[in-house]
């Protein structure tokens, strides 16, 4: 055999350990490794919730699901950043959900100021959208496991964190619903919230409604109405997070209500009793309070098919 020969098996072997080493390393991945990857691990899913960081923590698939009697709830929230709507968060639900559908599955769209807004002041909306360059509008592999294509572009950790232990405090679930285990005093509470105001005062200068993403929206309703039964909802959040909202976007649950009623998808707002739950930060609803929020939404979904299946008295 020749030296070039032997380099090139030489060659071969190491690619092949280092392949099958890093596989075994990417098959520890769990819920405690990072707050996205393992929604891009399960199968297609059939009913999905969907929104931003609120949805993500506030809406607990399994309490939803046990109030509607169904276990095919998977939420695929994420955050402010990569998952406002539009075309990109579209068509990444496109490619989540399973094949086929007989109507009766079930989505829940969280929707707020800034899930429709973008961040220029001025100039074609679909020039803005900063989440195109982030895993929503790059990803193309969204249910398997191991994910290389997430874990080599958008893992971003030491692929050594992969084997050494982690943080409990957050735990993304099978289900999708990331869990955050932390217990905060009056105290922490206040400071979390007023270092969460900061960048969301910014926003509020900077940012804009946007017709472009709302478009997108009553797109998405469309095409999930065909599956079954759609609904949207305004999760509660602080009281002081709510008025910089209202003056932000002044009447933003009335344009909602206009919105279900032009897309046939009823809205429930929640944001009517802000001060009956607590949040971790003024936004993030704690564990306690989304509990209480899923089992409201799951209830009030039951009332609208009951309304929907009986048609008007």
């Amino acid at each position: 055999m020749s030296p070039l020969s032997r380099f090139l098996l030489l060659w071969a072997g190491l690619a092949v350990v280092t392949a099958a080493a890093l596989y075994a390393v990417f098959l520890q991945a769990d819920g405690y490794a990072d707050p996205y990857y393992l929604r891009f691990t399960t199968p297609p899913q059939r009913s999905l919730i969907l929104g931003t960081s609120r949805a993500a923590q506030g809406i607990q698939p399994a309490v939803l699901g046990e109030v509607l009697g169904r276990n095919d709830l998977y939420n695929f929230a994420f955050t402010i950043g990569t998952s406002p709507y539009g075309p990109d968060y579209n068509e990444l639900i496109r490619r989540k959900l399973a094949d086929g559908t007989d109507g009766n599955a079930v989505f829940i769209l969280a929707v707020d100021p800034w899930s429709l807004s973008v961040s220029c002041p001025t100039g074609p909306d679909s020039l803005c959208l900063e989440e195109r360059d982030r895993f929503t509008g790059q990803l193309k592999t969204v249910s398997r496991k191991p994910n290389f294509e997430y874990l080599l572009n958008y893992y971003g950790s030491p692929y050594y964190r992969l084997l050494l232990p982690t943080s409990r405090e957050i735990e993304l679930q099978d289900d999708g619903w990331l869990q955050v285990n932390v217990q905060i005093s009056a105290a922490k509470f206040v400071a979390n919230r007023e270092e969460k105001l900061i960048p969301y005062r910014r926003y509020a200068k900077r940012w804009r409604l946007s017709d472009y993403r709302l478009r997108y929206l009553k797109r998405l309703i469309a095409q999930l109405r065909e599956r079954g039964q759609v609904c949207l909802v305004r999760l509660p959040v602080d009281l002081e997070m709510f008025a910089l909202e209202e003056e932000y976007a002044p009447g933003f649950s009335d344009l909602a209500r206009r919105w279900a009623v032009e897309t046939g998808a009823p809205f429930l707002d929640l944001t009517a009793d802000n001060a009956a739950y607590r949040t971790l930060d003024g936004q993030h609803l704690e564990q306690t309070s989304g509990r209480r929020v899923s089992r409201v939404i799951g209830e009030w979904m039951l009332k609208e098919s009951d309304r929907t299946l009986k048609g008007p008295s």
